[in-house]
């Protein structure tokens, strides 16, 4: 996919790491705009194949159930659970610039409001270092840059954790343990 952004070489150093404890696990979880709303918790997620919001966060949007466009299809998580799309939607989302991302709403026990997956940062041109907790992508004006709450992912994580009361192992966050409707 050619892009007209500038050509710039995409790399971390030592000061990416400011503000990091190290020796972490920690899953890159940061703030951006959708549709003009700062949402926080939002994961970025490389092992995605969609790109996910819940239906918690879908609806403090407003935008109700209308809006929602019918999918005929199912989640899968790679430890064989099942999640029901809600439906879809098309939404702006800012990085310093703005992409659309097509979020599958999903009824889910999960820590996040929001994953971005393959499909967005492929969009986005995104590189990842999970050690520097910071996602880097090409902007017309050089390089963009998010980095992640180190404090924020390891609450989100907490929080899973007690919701699946440790019982973990092997799932996938975004589409495990449904509640029933």
């Amino acid at each position: 996919m050619p892009s007209k952004r500038p050509k710039a070489t995409i790399s971390f150093s030592e000061a990416d790491l400011e503000g990091i404890s190290l020796s972490h696990g920690d899953a890159l979880v940061v703030q951006v705009k959708i549709a003009r709303r700062p949402v926080q918790l939002v994961l970025i997620d490389t092992g995605a194949s969609v790109d996910l919001m819940s239906l918690d966060m879908y609806r403090q949007f407003s935008f109700g159930d209308k809006a929602l466009k019918p999918e005929g299809t199912s989640l899968h998580g790679f430890s064989g659970a099942v999640a029901t799309i809600k439906g879809s939607i098309d939404l702006l989302v800012m990085f310093g610039q703005a992409i659309q991302v097509k979020f599958m709403v999903v009824r889910s026990v999960v820590a996040f409001n929001a994953i971005l997956g393959r499909l967005s940062l492929t969009a986005l041109q995104a590189i990842i270092s999970p050690i520097h907790l910071k996602m880097k992508f090409p902007t017309e004006n050089g390089i963009g840059e998010i980095r992640g709450d180190q404090k924020r992912a390891q609450e989100c994580y907490t929080t899973f954790v007690k919701q699946n009361k440790g019982n973990v192992r092997g799932m996938a966050m975004c589409v495990e343990h449904l509640p029933k409707d």
